[in-house]
């Protein structure tokens, strides 16, 4: 196999343009400098209930155990390539498919003698990339020109990719009515609070005649918070207040939030109304986001097992080798008992995230 040290061990350039690749969604008719797509999923995740859901949903997947298969060289090469990287945090951001739905990660390759080695992985932003005609990832330059990536240089973690959507599905569609109707009650919070945060009030009068309500209004217009004045020809003064109105937009955004966390989480008992539901009922919910734990875990690990695992063997002339991460399913089932029978986790020699090799400084 001819390998071109010069293309894996420099970052992405800006030459070599290339035509021809399916529009992203959202981009049919937009102007090449903005995607309503993109946009979208990005105001949308500066949502505190959206990034919430999110972090809950990634970081239980990479609690569940995992387990090594293959060639014990195999295995030893790629730990102790992946010894020098934060891997959890490298996962982490592998599962921005969730949110993005399309996530290309590049690698920073390196050369020690006749070794290759991760010196980074870094999340880019998916606007830069495209898919070719032929399936081929390609890549954007400032002149909005395409070129291949190098083989090996991009790993590309997708949810829900078809040949007909190859750009992925983010779990945020879903989330988009609720999100939509959440911001716009909140919009509608923040203009009462502008309206009502020095209170409106009316003056009640006997009198018709022009020249006194003048008088009475123009004495008033001028109050601000602690002031007094005393008026001719005022029966009563009623404050107005928009105490019912506040109440059901809150609820309303109340409703919205766990609508969202729903979607993403499966569940809304775990985030906010526990006291409120019943063990059945939290138990459903739970169970419904280990399944998209487990998942989106086994979605990440076939990428990396099927990318940067494997291409660290063959670029390191162990390619007729095989070493694989999975997700194991036996310890998970034990820790399940255990915790049943106890009340108690299980401690797994290999837990997640809660797994610390100082030899190996990473989390598997």
């Amino acid at each position: 196999m001819q390998i071109n040290h010069s293309t894996l061990t420099t970052p992405l350039s800006e030459d070599n343009p290339i035509i021809g690749h399916y529009p992203q969604p959202g981009q049919v008719y937009d102007v090449p400098t903005f995607n309503s797509y993109w946009g979208a999923i990005n105001t949308m995740m500066q949502d505190d209930q959206i990034i919430a859901s999110l972090e809950l949903r990634k970081s239980r997947a990479l609690a569940k155990p995992t387990k090594w298969v293959g060639d014990d060289n195999a295995i030893a090469l790629i730990k102790n390539v992946l010894s020098n990287l934060t891997f959890t945090q490298d996962q982490m951001d592998g599962l921005s498919m969730l949110e993005l739905g399309f996530n290309p990660c590049e690698i920073q390759w390196a050369k020690s003698g006749n070794e290759f080695y991760v010196e980074s992985i870094e999340k880019r932003t998916p606007e830069k990339f495209r898919i070719g005609q032929q399936g081929q990832l390609l890549f954007s330059d400032k002149n909005f020109e395409f070129k291949p990536v190098p083989d090996k240089k991009v790993m590309l973690f997708t949810r829900n990719a078809t040949r007909e959507t190859p750009y992925g599905e983010s779990v945020l569609k879903g989330c988009y009515p609720h999100w939509a109707a959440k911001w716009e009650a909140d919009a509608q919070v923040t203009r009462l609070g502008k309206k009502y945060s020095i209170p409106s009030f009316i003056a009640l009068t006997d009198t018709d005649d022009e020249a006194d309500l003048a008088r009475i209004s123009l004495s008033l217009a001028g109050l601000e918070n602690g002031d007094g004045i005393a008026t001719s020809g005022v029966k009563e003064i009623i404050t107005l207040t928009a105490t019912g109105k506040l109440e059901e937009l809150i609820k309303a955004i109340d409703k919205k939030d766990k609508a969202i966390s729903k979607v993403i989480t499966g569940q809304t008992l775990a985030q906010g109304e526990s006291q409120y539901g019943t063990q059945a009922l939290g138990k459903v919910h739970e169970n419904t986001l280990e399944a998209y734990a487990i998942q989106d875990l086994k979605l990440l690990l076939n990428r990396f097992n099927r990318t940067l695992f494997r291409w660290i063997l063959e670029l390191n002339g162990l390619g007729h080798l095989n070493a694989r991460l999975l997700f194991d399913d036996e310890a998970y089932k034990e820790s399940q008992k255990a915790q049943s029978s106890t009340g108690q986790p299980l401690q797994l020699s290999n837990p997640g995230t809660g797994y610390n090799d100082p030899s190996l400084n990473l989390h598997l």
